[in-house]
């Protein structure tokens, strides 16, 4: 069992206090499905689980020469990662294509 990652870069938003980005499910899977190597009708693909890695860095980072990060010469900056995990329901995991072997 191994991770397929789906970048989502700069899709969220910051709404009311509270970050949002939109999970397009069979748009991911589309991706998933290519990087296998798999056609849309084949059902030898077992879903595991879903999980989305959110990073948040301070203002710095953009500034930032990357070789002098990397050799360590003096920078400082903060980032924030948080992971959140979930399981989808029976049907969408049918509807998507896969065999469900969540937890």
């Amino acid at each position: 069992v191994f991770s397929i990652p789906v970048r989502y870069r700069d899709r969220g938003s910051f709404v009311r206090g509270t970050w949002r980005a939109e999970v397009r499910l069979t748009v991911d899977q589309q991706e998933v499905r290519g990087r296998l190597g798999l056609d849309t009708g084949d059902d030898n693909a077992f879903f595991h689980g879903m999980r989305m890695v959110v990073e948040r860095r301070s203002a710095e980072w953009d500034l930032v020469n990357r070789e002098n990060v990397l050799n360590g010469r003096g920078f400082f900056a903060s980032m924030d990662r948080s992971e959140v995990r979930w399981q989808l329901p029976l049907v969408v995991v049918t509807a998507l294509g896969y065999k469900d072997r969540q937890n």
